[in-house]
């Protein structure tokens, strides 16, 4: 699909003309390094031609009709402005192809997650205020001394671990069943990263200390991205 064909695409609305978004879709393809980009910048584009509302009022029809266009119409099950930024994504996903294999994927999660679980990390919660930052200090160095005292062949062993793990897709089998469940560590590891660690051989009383705060990561295998979340943040690598 050309990026003329994307223009004639657009759903226009009173606010948003077709010509307005010519320079939208060429930005997009010239600046945007993963598809996952694209979302947050033609939102961005979009709503300084048709901001926000100030607050949400269902008896406001102005309110109203915005939320209907960004968002869909639950009622009409129209979703135009959902289903355009699709095919733009998927047109990018021709365009650029895989960026990885799935396996290289899962391998590189692993060694994200080896690297900011063994090796110095900055614990990260988001508080900016002094008793805040006294605490992820504290915390940081707490980590890193108990992961000084844990022996590289865990480490690999970890690696090793994860790798399956994602190449599983992420199928954890806990005393219910067997479901998904991406490793995530809030103030310590999820069920998934706890097993995980535990099985390379970290001590239990090592596995909240040496997790990173508020981080997940995920492989998208739709092009090979992996996606390190961390507070109210994400990167692509």
């Amino acid at each position: 699909m050309t990026n003329e064909e994307l223009v004639g695409k657009f759903p226009e609305c009173p606010q948003i003309k077709r010509d307005d978004i010519r320079p939208l879709i060429e930005q997009v393809f010239a600046e945007c390094k993963v598809y996952r980009e694209i979302y947050n910048v033609v939102m961005k584009f979009c709503r300084k031609l048709y901001p926000e509302p100030a607050r949400y009022d269902s008896k406001d029809s102005n309110c109203e009709a915005w939320y209907n266009y960004f968002c869909g119409d639950y009622d009409t099950k129209q979703y135009d402005f959902k289903n355009w930024i699709e095919a733009i994504e998927q047109e990018f996903l021709v365009r650029t192809g895989q960026r990885r294999t799935f396996e290289e994927a899962c391998r590189i999660a692993a060694e994200e997650w080896s690297s900011m679980i063994f090796d110095r990390h900055v614990q990260d919660n988001g508080d900016k205020s002094e008793g805040g930052f006294f605490t992820m200090m504290l915390a940081t160095i707490n980590k890193a001394d108990a992961a000084k005292e844990i022996e590289i062949s865990v480490h690999d062993k970890f690696k090793e671990l994860m790798t399956e793990y994602y190449l599983s897709g992420c199928k954890y089998k806990g005393t219910y069943g067997e479901f998904e469940s991406e490793p995530y560590s809030d103030y310590g590891p999820n069920a998934a990263l706890a097993d995980i660690l535990t099985k390379a051989g970290v001590p239990q009383l090592k596995l909240s200390v040496i997790c990173p705060w508020k981080t997940g990561i995920h492989v998208d295998s739709r092009d090979g991205t992996v996606v390190v979340r961390g507070y109210q943040k994400e990167r692509y690598i």
